[in-house]
Formats: C-alpha cells, sequence, structure tokens
C-alpha cells in the first residue's frame, strides 16, 4: 500500500517506512486505553479505528474515526 505522508520529503518517507512495525490487529480489539504509555504513534494502512472515551454512565462516546493514510492525533500528544 502506497501512503503519501502529505508533503514529506522522500527521505522522510522511506526513514518512516524502515522504522514502522507493521501490525494486523483484529476487529474489536483495543489498540491502546487511555493512560497507557504509548511508544509509538499508530497509523492506518487499511481499515480504519474509532477514538473514544468511556464516559461515566458506561457508554462510549466517540472524538474522532482515523481512516487509511491517517494516524491517531491524540497519541502523538501523549507523553511517553
Amino acid at each position: 500500500m502506497k501512503i503519501s505522508f502529505g508533503s514529506q520529503k522522500p527521505a522522510c518517507r522511506e526513514d518512516i517506512w524502515n522504522s514502522a512495525i507493521v501490525r494486523d490487529i483484529p476487529k474489536g480489539k483495543p489498540l491502546c486505553r487511555e493512560g497507557d504509555d504509548r511508544e509509538n504513534l499508530p497509523m492506518v494502512i487499511s481499515g480504519s479505528l474509532r477514538v473514544f472515551k468511556s464516559a461515566e454512565n458506561d457508554r462510549e462516546v466517540t472524538l474522532y474515526p482515523v481512516s487509511p493514510g491517517s494516524c491517531c492525533v491524540l497519541s502523538a500528544a501523549w507523553d511517553t
């Protein structure tokens, strides 16, 4: 699969791919949970994921979807 990485220079794109760890996450399996320590930045190559927060009444509130070629911006903001 080819992902554009926006306006990144070819060398930067190559660095991203060379350091990437590709994983197949089964549908319905959490990728991470709020408060987890993150050492990486999840990027969707195919499929999609949903970023949500659990409300006090045990319901899930969707914050935003993440589609192919995108990453979870909240992961980038977490302290590691």
